[in-house]
C-alpha cells in the first residue's frame, strides 16, 4: 500500500510512519495540509496515488478539512480513484470530527493512536480499494 501520512508534528509523523512501514506500507509524510495537496497532486501526475491518507485535523498553512476536500477534488478532476482519508485528532470536541467527517474522511482516529489502529485502518482502507477494484470489473 502507498500511504500518506500528514501531521504538523515532527514527533507523530516519524511514529506513524514507522508503525505503518512495519505493515508493509510504503509511507510518505507531509507537515501540512498544503504540503499533502501538493504530494497527492505529484503522485496523481505520476500514476501512483495514494492508496490511504491519514491527515490531521489541525495544521498549520491549511488544516486537514481543508486538505482533505482539496485532495478529494484532484481526484475528481483527474477521474483517478480517491485515497481513502482517515482524519487524526486530539480535539475530542464531536464538532470537530462532524466537521472532519462532513469534508471526506472515512473514520476520524484520536491521538494518541496505537499501532493495531493504524494498521486496522490500512487495511479497511485496502479492503474499500479492492472491493471497488471488483466492482469496477464486473461492469466491464
Amino acid at each position: 500500500m502507498n500511504i500518506l501520512f500528514v501531521d504538523d508534528v515532527s514527533t507523530l509523523r516519524l511514529v506513524g510512519q514507522r508503525m505503518l512501514q512495519r505493515a508493509g506500507a510504503t509511507t510518505t509524510v507531509a507537515s501540512d495540509g498544503h504540503t499533502a495537496v501538493a504530494a497527492v497532486a505529484h503522485s496523481l501526475r505520476s500514476g501512483k496515488g495514494f492508496d490511504c491518507i491519514f491527515m490531521d485535523l489541525h495544521m498549520p498553512r491549511m488544516d486537514g478539512i481543508d486538505a482533505t476536500k482539496a485532495i478529494l477534488q484532484l481526484a475528481r478532476d483527474r477521474h483517478a480513484r480517491a485515497p481513502v482519508l482517515f482524519g487524526l485528532t486530539a480535539d475530542t470536541m464531536a464538532s470537530a470530527a462532524r466537521k472532519f467527517l462532513a469534508s471526506g474522511v472515512r473514520a476520524v482516529l484520536l491521538k494518541p493512536f496505537g499501532t493495531q489502529k493504524l494498521q486496522q485502518a490500512a487495511l479497511e482502507a485496502k479492503k474499500i480499494h479492492a472491493d471497488s477494484e471488483r466492482e469496477r470489473e464486473a461492469v466491464e
